[in-house]
């Protein structure tokens, strides 16, 4: 009984401990820069990419949803993980909020806190622009001071505020270092094709459309590891029943280097989804010289075409033989390696914030 009060109590001072560190980091501590962090594999590198190359005394990174895989980077004392009530946010002091992700939990808490979103530019990750909607979270979108994505500027104004400041500029750094993609090994193999980067039942669809290839010297693989994993088994079903042992599905996490090594083998990426997402995939893949097909009518399609890099349209291929699904023009690929050297040395990202925490 003793040991059960004894753990209770523990428990009790370890929130007290977390609401009164968050409370010194936002009020007390001067901090101009506050994020709102959702614990993905985006996270920690980020927090690493803002420590090392700017005043980490003027950033303070609060984490509110701990459950989660990944690990956050504790290890840095602007770091803190709590929950979203326990916030005081002296607005004197921080000049501006960065919303990593539009969360229905930092919907309904910034939906109780109005006046934050004159300061808060929101990140967007995807799914926040695309998923449902309700009063809560069109008022807090319309709201916010400025809106950051890569790609979803047309989405943005077409569903809610036609006159809000939107900047289109790379916000993260890569989970997938520079130095993993050029260290990792090519085995020789089959011509290999991912389609998606991550579980969508758009798989299926694609796996359909492959299967007229069947009979070819490829391998097809797929990332089930996280996203719709309601499909997962469906998606193992068919791509056994069509491609045998010649389709392999990702089913657990791996880590950035073991990552690294899976696409450095990949020929192929397919992102057959209805939305904007796996913009770190895609980038990876063309630095790699890959041949990279989106659907055209996704964001993604038009905003790499615009930059200049070569990229496909997966609703082609359909109507194509194997010769044309798989060839790739290799001027083609060296200018889309080339476009993206400055991306994955980060002096492009460097620059992108440092004009973020100027305006």
């Amino acid at each position: 009984m003793a040991k059960k009060f004894l753990m209770m109590k523990n428990s009790v001072f370890l929130e007290l401990w977390k609401s009164f560190r968050t409370k010194l980091l936002c009020t007390k501590k001067k901090y101009r820069y506050v994020h709102l962090m959702v614990n993905d594999k985006f996270s920690a590198p980020f927090v690493t990419f803002i420590n090392e190359h700017f005043d980490a005394r003027k950033h303070c990174f609060i984490f509110y949803n701990s459950n989660s895989k990944f690990v956050i980077p504790t290890q840095y004392e602007n770091v803190v993980v709590c929950q979203l009530q326990s916030i005081d946010i002296n607005l004197q002091k921080v000049k501006k909020i960065f919303i990593h992700s539009l969360s229905a939990t930092a919907v309904n808490w910034f939906y109780d806190n109005k006046s934050l979103l004159k300061r808060c530019y929101w990140i967007v990750w995807g799914y926040d622009i695309y998923g449902p909607e309700n009063e809560q979270s069109r008022f807090v979108k319309e709201n916010v001071k400025a809106v950051i994505t890569n790609f979803d500027k047309t989405t943005y104004l077409n569903k809610y505020h036609k006159d809000k400041t939107i900047y289109e500029l790379p916000f993260y750094p890569s989970v997938v270092s520079k130095k993993y993609l050029d260290s990792a090994i090519k085995n020789p193999a089959p011509i290999t094709v991912q389609i998606n980067n991550s579980a969508d039942g758009s798989t299926l669809e694609m796996l359909d459309i492959l299967a007229k290839f069947s009979s070819k010297n490829l391998r097809i693989t797929t990332i089930l590891s996280y996203a719709q994993t309601q499909f997962n088994e469906e998606i193992i079903k068919k791509g056994t029943e069509l491609f045998g042992d010649k389709f392999f599905a990702v089913t657990d996490y791996l880590e950035p280097e073991e990552y690294a090594n899976h696409i450095k083998n990949i020929d192929i990426l397919i992102l057959n989804q209805s939305r904007q997402q796996g913009v770190g995939n895609i980038r990876c893949n063309l630095y790699l010289g890959h041949k990279v097909y989106i659907r055209s009518e996704i964001t993604t399609y038009r905003g790499f075409i615009n930059k200049g890099y070569k990229i496909f349209d997966s609703n082609k291929i359909k109507n194509m033989n194997f010769e044309e699904f798989i060839y790739m023009d290799k001027n083609d690929a060296h200018n889309n390696q080339r476009l993206l050297q400055s991306y994955f040395d980060d002096s492009e990202l460097v620059a992108s914030w440092r004009y973020f925490l100027k305006i």
